[in-house]
C-alpha cells in the first residue's frame, strides 16, 4: 500500500472560481497532504529502523546474538505492516472526507447560484407573507430562502441532485460513464458512516451490487481512491467553470491554497 500513492489528478487546481470552489480545493489539498504524509511516515520509520538494525549488527561480535537480532528483525511487523493491517480504516476515512468535501461543494455552489441569481429560486411553491415580512430587506429574504432550498436539496440522492442541476441550470455534474463510480463512492460514504461499511439493501439498490453481498464488508483498496478522487476533482473544476459561464456567476482569484 505504501508503494502506491494516491494518483494525482491530471488537471491542475484552478486559480479562479467561486467561493465554494476555493473551499473545495483548499480542503482537497489538506486531505491529499495528510494521506501522503501517513504513507511517507510509515515508510520513513521502517527505513530508519532498518538503518539502526544494520548499524547494530556491524558492532555486534557474538555470532549467536547476531543471529537472534536478525531473526527478531525479520519477524517484526513494521509500520508498513501495521498500515496494511489497518488499510480499510485509513481508506474509509480518506474516501469519506473526499466525498463529503465534494457534497459540501455542491451545497456551496447551489447557495452561490441562488444568492447571485435570485430568479433561479422561482418555483410553484407559495411563500407566507409573514416569512417575507420577517426580514428587514429583500437581500436578507433571498439569503434565507437560498439557505432553506440548499438544506432541502442536501437530503436528496445524488441522482436527484444531478437531475436538478441538469433540468434547472443545464449543468451536467459528470459524464454518464463516470456517474456509476461517483454514486458508488457516495454510497460507500453512507455505509461507512452509518453501517460500519457493511453492505445493505439500499447500497445494492443504488449501485447495482449483487444482493448476495448484503451483510458483508465493502473492502476498499488504494485503487478505489485512484479512481474516485480524480473524477471528483475534475467534476468540481468543470462544473464551476460551466456554472460561471452559463449563469454569469462572479468568480474570485484564489488566495494561497496551503494544505
Amino acid at each position: 500500500m505504501t508503494k502506491k500513492r494516491s494518483k494525482k489528478p491530471k488537471s491542475k487546481i484552478p486559480r479562479l472560481g467561486t467561493q465554494a470552489c476555493e473551499e473545495y480545493f483548499s480542503s482537497y489539498l489538506r486531505l491529499d497532504s495528510f494521506f501522503n504524509w501517513v504513507l511517507w511516515m510509515a515508510g520513513s520509520m521502517d527505513s530508519m529502523a532498518e538503518t539502526a538494525h544494520k548499524a547494530l549488527l556491524e558492532v555486534e561480535e557474538d555470532p549467536r546474538k547476531k543471529r537472534e537480532m536478525e531473526e527478531q528483525f525479520a519477524s517484526r511487523e513494521g509500520m508498513v505492516g501495521v498500515l496494511k493491517k489497518n488499510r480499510q480504516v485509513l481508506l474509509e476515512i480518506v474516501l469519506v472526507r473526499h466525498v463529503e468535501n465534494y457534497l459540501n461543494y455542491l451545497s456551496g455552489v447551489l447557495f452561490e447560484i441562488f444568492r447571485q441569481r435570485p430568479e433561479t429560486l422561482r418555483s410553484s411553491e407559495q411563500v407566507a407573507l409573514s416569512d417575507v415580512l420577517s426580514h428587514s430587506s429583500l437581500d436578507q429574504f433571498i439569503h434565507a430562502e437560498a439557505e432553506k432550498r440548499v438544506n432541502r436539496l442536501s437530503y436528496s440522492s445524488f441522482g436527484e441532485l444531478s437531475d436538478y442541476f441538469l433540468e434547472r441550470f443545464s449543468l451536467q455534474l459528470f459524464p454518464e460513464d463516470e456517474k456509476s463510480l461517483v454514486i458508488e463512492a457516495i454510497e460507500i460514504r453512507n455505509i461507512s458512516v452509518h453501517n460500519r461499511c457493511i453492505v445493505n439493501e439500499r447500497f445494492c439498490n443504488r449501485t447495482g451490487m449483487d444482493p448476495k453481498k448484503i451483510g458483508k464488508r465493502k473492502e476498499l483498496f488504494i485503487d478505489t481512491l485512484n479512481q474516485v478522487v480524480p473524477i471528483l476533482f475534475a467534476g468540481v473544476r468543470a462544473l464551476d467553470k460551466n456554472a460561471r459561464r452559463k449563469l454569469k456567476l462572479k468568480g474570485k482569484r484564489f488566495g494561497e491554497l496551503n494544505p
